[in-house]
């Protein structure tokens, strides 16, 4: 109980200091989203940042409810929009994450995030957004039969699959 209070309290604070300064620069987007996975149903919400000059490099923390408890991450993930010339109404990031699920049978997660964000609207500034989240990675699995006998503790294979509504303020 106080582990997961402690992971919610620190990424609270971790979201809510940089908010003010972001949302000032329009650099700030909120994402409520949906992701389903080795790991289970898992709603939630992040928070991207835009750091940096045309916002190529994005921190991306987020909060999610686990079947066992909240979990919660970060990832850091590069805009390819520009590079790649995509039209204004898109852009894909690509990144690592690192999430806990704080899950009876799956802990720390580490995985390759990519996001597809879809501009929705007539207006080209992008405010609002449909996003399509994928992430493959590694989970470490845990054995909650604590049965001596048979060990299943390891690592796993971990996928996602999800959809997000983006909103810049």
């Amino acid at each position: 109980m106080f582990r997961t209070a402690s992971l919610a309290s620190t990424l609270l604070l971790a979201v809510a200091v940089p908010t003010f300064v972001q949302a000032e620069d329009g650099a700030l987007r909120i994402v409520p989203q949906i992701l389903v996975g080795t790991s289970g149903f898992e709603p939630g919400v992040a928070v991207e940042f835009g750091i940096g000059s045309a916002s190529r490099l994005i921190l991306r923390p987020e909060v999610f409810v686990s079947d066992d408890g909240i979990g919660g991450g970060a990832a850091i993930l590069w805009s390819l929009a520009k590079p790649f010339d995509l039209s204004d109404r898109n852009d894909f990031a690509v990144g690592p994450r690192l999430v806990h699920h704080n899950a009876d049978e799956h802990g720390l997660e580490f995985s390759a995030m990519g996001i597809w964000s879809i501009g929705i609207g007539s207006n080209l500034n992008r405010r609002h957004a449909i996003q399509i989240i994928g992430a493959l990675g590694a989970v470490d699995e845990i054995d909650d039969d604590n049965n001596d006998n048979n060990n299943d503790d390891g690592i796993g294979f971990a996928a996602s699959v999800g959809v997000g509504y983006a909103y810049r303020f």
